[in-house]
């Protein structure tokens, strides 16, 4: 098991990067411009959230230049199978499928880069502004402390890496 020396870096309005928007200098950042969410299924998110169907293209209009991957059920089974066979029996063990859309979050995000953020999260403006400079950018709530609904990493991580070689390890821990 590795451990990281935690930074405590805070950003608020007094000191977010100002880039992207109209007459700002553009954002140069090294975390991949992909967005990646997860649900079972394309189809599904309409029926079972009726409240998160605009999100995707909310994400997308916010962040014109970036590509946007839909992990479902499906896609994300299929992309660990092939990807990263060692976590196979770990991700089908999961009892909840919870579990296996908060796996699927940290392998994507290893594998391609960029930003997770769970469909029940849209953005209010273009995020890149809080990613430059950045390998790695977690976000804190008040009422739990660290979360993986929304984060950001650069593809190979050796932060995440960390993440998806010590999930098995963690199954059975909330």
């Amino acid at each position: 098991i590795h451990s990281f020396p935690p930074t405590y870096d805070v950003v608020d309005n007094s000191n977010v990067i100002r880039c992207g928007g109209v007459g700002e200098p553009s954002c140069h950042i090294g975390i991949e411009k992909i967005i990646h969410q997860t649900y079972k299924s394309e189809a599904l998110l309409a029926v079972d959230h009726p409240e998160w169907k605009d999100t995707p293209r909310l994400w997308k209009e916010a962040h014109p230049k970036w590509k946007y991957i839909f992990w479902s059920d499906q896609s994300s089974r299929e992309f660990i199978e092939k990807e990263y066979p060692w976590f196979l029996e770990t991700y089908d063990s999961y009892p909840k499928p919870i579990q296996r859309a908060d796996a699927i979050r940290y392998f994507a995000l290893y594998h391609f880069g960029g930003l997770y953020a769970d469909m029940d999260l849209t953005p209010r403006k273009n995020i890149e502004g809080l990613l430059q400079g950045a390998d790695v950018v977690l976000f804190e709530t008040p009422n739990v402390g660290m979360t993986n609904m929304i984060m950001a990493s650069r593809k190979g991580s050796r932060y995440i890496q960390c993440l998806t070689e010590n999930l098995k390890y963690f199954q059975d821990t909330w």
